[in-house]
């Protein structure tokens, strides 16, 4: 029995035209009815057709899939499968990876209005700092980032793993990308120009709202030196503020920022 482009189209819930592109890259070779010159699909046409798509949802090509049949069947598909495989994996890890990072976020976003203001010691692992711009309060510098450093982080691959945040320098703010220490390694990301390394460290916490754009409050982080130091210690190295996110809330923009203040106990 022959069937139509019709028929073939309906049975495996191809369009007309997928049909004709796998005809074109030789797939099939329907006949052509002498009187109207239509095509005519044979049953193996379909079973062929039936193969290509498998061969399509398991990742191969349609140039692989030729190539795959011309010769070495068993040995080109165990192959072609092997690669897929190989593939499949790195993806999975690459989800598992993305759904710790989301959960945590969706977490952290649950809880920070119910933490403002407080303050808690815990620790913050290791980090790859990459400079962006120089800000005091809300007044900035010109940003400076290399190329390089912009086509890795700023990918859909990429981007999900990273926090905007500042250091404290000086009396400057210096802003840039904060991407954790076991992202980087996890992703596999190769050395970025102009990043800083900086290590794991036991760090006193508060969540702040930073208000309003142009109305940043250069004594933010007072009330949260004026605990270290009622706690009895002392500031052990650079302030680093972690954007939690920003935008109108309940009718009023904030800023929050989770504020991490390395800490020593005093001699």
């Amino acid at each position: 029995m022959d069937y139509s482009i019709r028929d073939v189209s309906e049975i495996l819930n191809l369009s007309r035209e997928m049909i004709r592109y796998y005809e074109k890259n030789g797939v099939i070779s329907p006949r052509r009815n002498d009187e109207n010159n239509y095509r005519s699909y044979s049953i193996f046409d379909i079973f062929m057709l039936l193969d290509t798509l498998q061969y399509r949802s398991w990742g191969i090509q349609i140039k692989g899939i030729q190539d795959l049949r011309q010769e070495d069947f068993l040995q080109k598909s165990r192959q072609q499968l092997r690669l897929y495989r190989e593939q499949l994996k790195e993806e999975v890890l690459y989800k598992q990876l993305l759904l710790e990072r989301i959960s945590a976020v969706a977490d952290r976003s649950q809880t920070a209005h119910l933490n403002l203001g407080n303050h808690w010691v815990k620790t913050l692992p290791a980090y790859c700092f990459v400079p962006l711009v120089q800000g005091n309060a809300d007044h900035y510098g010109a940003i400076e980032i290399p190329q390089e450093a912009s086509q890795i982080l700023f990918t859909d691959r990429v981007a999900p793993f990273w926090n905007f945040c500042f250091e404290e320098v000086g009396n400057h703010q210096l802003w840039g990308i904060h991407l954790p220490q076991q992202y980087f390694q996890a992703l596999h990301l190769p050395d970025i120009e102009g990043m800083r390394l900086r290590p794991q460290q036991t760090c006193l916490c508060s969540i702040l709202d930073l208000g309003p754009i142009g109305q940043f409050d250069p004594n933010y982080a007072q009330s949260a030196l004026a605990y270290l130091r009622q706690k009895g210690y002392e500031q052990g190295g650079t302030m680093t503020a972690i954007l939690l996110g920003r935008g109108f809330d309940q009718g009023q923009f904030v800023r929050f920022i989770e504020l991490y203040i390395p800490l020593r106990l005093k001699p």
